[in-house]
């Protein structure tokens, strides 16, 4: 009799579990969130809402965007890092990220996340208030009051700061830093003359030089950037410096690789979607997405670039884990 209970009982679990299986929903299933660790806005924010409505499209779920600023994105990320590892809780990565682990303490480091997908790269600009005529003239104005200039940037270890470092080095200046929250309240203070000159990327100040209202006179890119195709190199300008902002999309650490190629997938057939990349350019952004291992791969090598820079700026208060 019981033999006979064990074996009806075996059965019955060997027919249920098919049905078990199949209960199971697909994923995604429900709404992604999309954190976006800067104020809304500004570039990222842009970029990241442009990126949400795309994927929804691809993913057949909304992809919703929560706008956590603080820290540089170390906030918006460790809200990231600390929710659970079901594909559901994603995240904006970017330079920052990289300098956050070397300068703040409490910051999310490169391996706490899962790198799924790469979206692209927006080359800085240097740009300034309009009495500034060329790139020459503002170095010479740096140069003759060391520390006399202000520069709206971000706060320690974020991309603006770190970019403003490179160019003290490469154009043998000294410049004051004055942090703001996010590229877009860089600008603003721009505008208003609190500070003479910002290095946010050129995606933030295209339409304010060519109102007039600003100067950008000079991009850090390897060749004339196709939105503003007038402004000279810092290369062109003298001025061996290429840097950009780049944004990745991000995980959890633990998430699962099922859920990771699905999520892969979908935000790449996004990005590369033609309608998708057009409308992206018209704003300026540039569209150059990677899968999940060449992103890692990238990001690595940023990292490397951007440690060695700020080793040398003597910038770095703390070490990666």
């Amino acid at each position: 009799m019981q033999q006979f209970s064990r074996r009806r009982l075996l059965a019955a679990s060997m027919l249920a579990s098919p049905a078990a299986v199949q209960a199971q929903p697909a994923f995604p299933s429900q709404p992604i969130s999309l954190v976006v660790p800067w104020p809304a806005g500004g570039g990222t924010d842009v970029l990241g809402r442009l990126v949400a409505e795309a994927a929804q499209a691809a993913l057949g779920v909304p992809v919703v965007v929560m706008n956590r600023p603080g820290a540089s994105g170390a906030i918006g990320l460790r809200e990231v890092s600390a929710a659970a590892p079901d594909g559901y809780s994603l995240g904006l990565a970017s330079n920052a990220t990289i300098g956050n682990q070397y300068s703040n303490p409490n910051a999310n480091v490169v391996g706490d996340f899962e790198w799924f997908a790469f979206i692209g790269e927006d080359a800085a600009a240097i740009t300034a208030r309009s009495e500034y005529g060329s790139l020459a003239e503002l170095i010479a104005a740096a140069k003759a009051r060391p520390g006399g200039l202000k520069n709206a940037n971000d706060p320690p270890a974020g991309s603006t700061f770190v970019w403003l470092a490179m160019f003290e080095q490469a154009s043998g200046t000294r410049i004051s830093r004055v942090n703001y929250g996010g590229y877009a309240p860089s600008v603003t203070a721009l505008l208003s003359g609190e500070v003479q000159m910002t290095t946010v990327p050129l995606t933030d100040v295209v339409e304010h030089h060519r109102s007039g209202k600003l100067r950008v006179l000079g991009v850090a890119s390897e060749r004339r950037h196709f939105l503003l195709p007038e402004a000279p190199t810092l290369r062109e300008a003298g001025i061996d410096m290429v840097a950009g902002a780049f944004r990745a999309l991000v995980a959890p650490k633990g998430t699962p690789p099922q859920r990771l190629a699905v999520l892969e997938r979908g935000f790449l057939a996004a990005l590369r979607a033609p309608a998708f990349v057009a409308r992206a350019q018209h704003l300026g952004f540039d569209i150059s997405p990677l899968p999940a291992a060449e992103t890692l791969v990238a990001v690595q090598e940023r990292d490397r670039q951007i440690y060695a820079v700020m080793d040398e700026a003597r910038m770095v208060r703390t070490r990666a884990k």
